[in-house]
């Protein structure tokens, strides 16, 4: 059974600027910038500013979708993403 609205929100810290353009998402922090692309995904991604305490949010929406598309909101692909480029430290292997 299709879901109607499933969604996720997520904080964002002070020092990290995220940019969304067309389903492209960049995030600027301490340690450099990254860019993903979800465009392959049938999600919606809004930034917005929460009134009660005025921290910013990343939310990430998909409307209709099936389970999988759904799941998808979950993974690392999507919400770990901007997390990881936020909390941990990335490595890169050559």
């Amino acid at each position: 059974m299709k879901a109607i609205l499933s969604s996720e929100t997520m904080d964002i810290p002070e020092g990290v600027k995220i940019k969304v353009h067309a389903k492209v998402i960049e995030v600027q922090g301490p340690r450099g910038t990254l860019v993903r692309d979800f465009k392959h995904l049938n999600l919606d991604f809004q930034l917005i500013k929460d009134e009660e305490t005025g921290n910013r949010k990343l939310k990430v929406d998909s409307w209709f979708g099936t389970s999988k598309i759904s799941a998808s909101i979950r993974t690392v692909r999507v919400c770990s993403f901007p997390h990881q480029r936020i909390h941990h430290q990335c490595q890169q292997s050559h």
